[in-house]
Parts: C-alpha cells; structure tokens; sequence
C-alpha cells in the first residue's frame, strides 16, 4: 500500500509543480524561452497547456479519484495469465496486461517488481481502479507480497 501511495504523491507532485510554473509564467507574460517571438510563445504555451492538461486528466484526476480507495484499503484482485513481456531494467516498475482467470477480461495494472515478468506467467496483483497502480501479491505461485487488508 505505501508503494501506491508513494508513487501516487510523487507522479502528481510533478505534474502540480510543472503546472504551477507554467501558470506563474503565463500569469507573469514571461516567454518559456527566450528567444522565441510572441507568437512561437503563443503556440508553445498552447501546446505545454494541451500536453499539461492531458497528464492531469490521465494521470492526476484518477489519482485523486482513488484515494477512497486507498484510505479505506478497498483494492481489486486480479488473478489471471500475463499477456505481455515486461523485463527487468534499471526501472522497477512493471506495466503488464494480464488476462483476468474469471471473466476472461484483460487488465492493464502497474507495480514494482525487481524481477522479470514473462508473457504466460501466472500472476495476482491487488489494485486500485482508476490508476490501476498495484502490489504484486504472487507471480507463478510464488508469495511476493501479503495482501492488503
């Protein structure tokens, strides 16, 4: 659980801070950089909004959609198959598609793991639903984490 939260706090902080200095430049009338015209400005601050946008729509609003969830440690289980590859490099960080035992659905979630995650291995993961950000419970029968509770 303190695996999501963190990464939860951190994610969003980043996002808030970008925001928050591309709106006191924008308040001010500072140009982003300094050798551009008023209007490559213009278009620069329009396309950093759009793309400042996105990330808080995508990533921000369901942070903050999940927090119930995580204050009430209210996660989904999903147990199911891997139905991607996601190895391991110098980041922990595991997105992987896996394809729900039950309902046959397939589900996007994120967590960290150190270790490689091969498509057709067996994997349970507790997550929260709208970020999607997990713990790895088992991977191929193997305990990696206790469940949350």
């Amino acid at each position: 659980m303190k695996n999501i939260i963190l990464r939860m706090c951190l994610e969003s902080f980043g996002i808030l801070i970008a925001c928050s200095i591309f709106v006191a430049y924008t308040i001010q009338k500072k140009p982003l950089l300094k050798d551009l015209t008023k209007t490559e400005d213009a278009i620069t601050k329009m396309i950093v909004a759009v793309i400042l946008g996105y990330l808080v729509l995508e990533l921000v609003v369901p942070f903050i959609r999940d927090i119930p969830y995580v204050i009430e440690k209210n996660c989904l289980t999903i147990e199911g198959t891997a139905t991607v590859k996601d190895g391991a490099g110098a980041n922990p960080k595991r997105d992987v598609a896996i394809e729900d035992k039950r309902t046959k659905e397939i589900v996007r979630v994120v967590f960290t793991y150190s270790g490689d995650i091969e498509t057709g291995d067996e994997l349970i993961v507790q997550y929260v639903p709208y970020s999607h950000y997990g713990i790895l419970i088992e991977h191929n029968g193997k305990q990696i984490h206790n469940y949350i509770e």
